[in-house]
């Protein structure tokens, strides 16, 4: 509590997750946009873990939708994906072995 977690712990700690969010930094004053990927973007799928993550130009290039990865664009489509995903852990599976697998 209070530590950070790095390393084989931040992988363990990614692993036991059942879906892993990957929620971006708002828009700053003086800054042309918020985040649109971070280390989290390619540390949640590298570990083996199912990554929900917000949807924009930049993060749906580099995962397939629905198939490497989930997205969401809005708080109504993160509740009802995350509904859906709890509720179909073969659906995390299966992005998880094609990301495993690299297909």
């Amino acid at each position: 509590m209070g530590d950070e977690v790095v390393g084989d712990e931040y992988a363990k700690a990614l692993q036991g997750a059942s879906i892993c969010l990957g929620i971006l930094s708002e828009r700053r004053t003086g800054a042309s946009s918020g985040d649109l990927i971070t280390s989290r973007t390619f540390n949640i799928p590298a570990c083996g873990a199912f990554m929900l993550h917000e949807r924009n130009e930049e993060s749906v290039r580099y995962f397939e939708e629905e198939a490497e990865a989930a997205f969401y664009s809005s708080a109504e489509e993160l509740t009802k994906k995350v509904e859906h995903y709890l509720a179909n852990p073969k659906e995390r599976a299966s992005s998880l072995s094609v990301v495993e697998n690299g297909a």
